[in-house]
């Protein structure tokens, strides 16, 4: 959207451009300028193959790691193909770490000052997406820190272009006061996991940090259904990945005459941001439970969602 200016104009930019962010993902609005056909252009690019970067956490521990996942998005009816994609480092002290970058590649990339380059040739098939998922060390230094990303694209009809990311802010603190986990699991067996739990951490706890868990799960499936509530949290690894243990005890149990209410158990969650090839986290959770309570299980297909402040 382009807002044009008069003597009656009203309407804000931001209006505008929110406006246009909900509508569909790279959607945009700018104010005219003395040219008009490069300010459409630019909208254009935006919004035929649009990209998007967001870090795992919105903070993350001065010296501990930070996720971030860029994506490349295809809501065309056509393929687009991608050349390179492009990350400009958050600020001074953040360091890519080797290894670590999955998704539509695996490559390592090349730096120029805060930039990392990836090259390849990825196609983009109509109306998917595409991820790519490195970690980055964080500075010592506290204060909230800007990224931004770029793809080069080519359009089905040979045309370049270059789509560029809204910038992301990541806030680097000495501690993490708060946590919250929410997670979702299917076992082979065709047992499902699901709940949440929220803690309060000490102010200035080093890891690994303990503290109670305020939460409540369901395992449930095959005509049975286990209701457990949160215990004790034990904070192993924050950010990328974040790994937790939970303690557990049985409130309720159906269809499982034999599982004593009281009983413990624990959930161990693992919260990996690597992506695999067809852009997929690797998320996993192991429940343990008495025999009699329907014993131990692992979901490798979980979906693990970490906030925290």
């Amino acid at each position: 959207m382009v807002r044009m200016h008069s003597s009656g104009l009203t309407t804000s930019l931001q209006c505008y451009a929110s406006i246009a962010a909900g509508a569909y993902v790279g959607g945009a609005a700018r104010d005219e300028g003395v040219d008009l056909a490069p300010i459409v252009v630019e909208l254009i690019e935006r919004a035929y193959a649009p990209v998007t970067l967001a870090p795992d956490l919105r903070v993350a521990r001065r010296s501990g790691r930070a996720g971030y996942t860029l994506t490349l998005h295809n809501p065309n009816v056509l393929p687009v193909t991608s050349s390179s994609v492009s990350l400009v480092l958050p600020g001074a002290g953040f360091r890519y770490l080797r290894g670590t970058t999955t998704g539509m590649t695996t490559s390592e990339p090349m730096r120029s000052g805060a930039t990392l380059l990836w090259k390849f040739n990825q196609t983009v098939s109509p109306r998917h997406k595409v991820r790519l998922h490195v970690i980055l060390r964080s500075p010592r230094r506290l204060g909230r820190y800007r990224s931004s990303a770029v793809a080069q694209i080519k359009t089905a009809a040979g045309n370049d272009l270059t789509s560029r990311a809204p910038a992301a802010l990541l806030r680097v603190k000495r501690g993490i006061r708060a946590l919250s986990l929410r997670f979702a699991g299917s076992a082979a067996n065709g047992m499902t996991l699901r709940g949440a739990a929220t803690s309060r951490l000490g102010r200035r706890q080093a890891l690994p940090a303990g503290a109670r868990a305020r939460g409540t799960l369901v395992f449930s499936g095959r005509g049975t259904r286990v209701v457990l509530r949160t215990g004790r949290l034990r904070l192993e690894q924050f950010a990328a990945p974040t790994r937790a243990r939970l303690a557990l005890h049985v409130v309720a149990a159906r269809g499982l005459p034999h599982c004593s209410i009281g009983a413990r158990g624990t959930l161990i969650v693992v919260d990996s941001a690597a992506l695999r090839a067809d852009g997929r986290n690797s998320d996993s959770l192991v429940l343990t439970l008495p025999p009699t309570c329907g014993g131990k299980r692992l979901h490798r297909t979980a979906v693990v969602a970490v906030s925290a402040n």
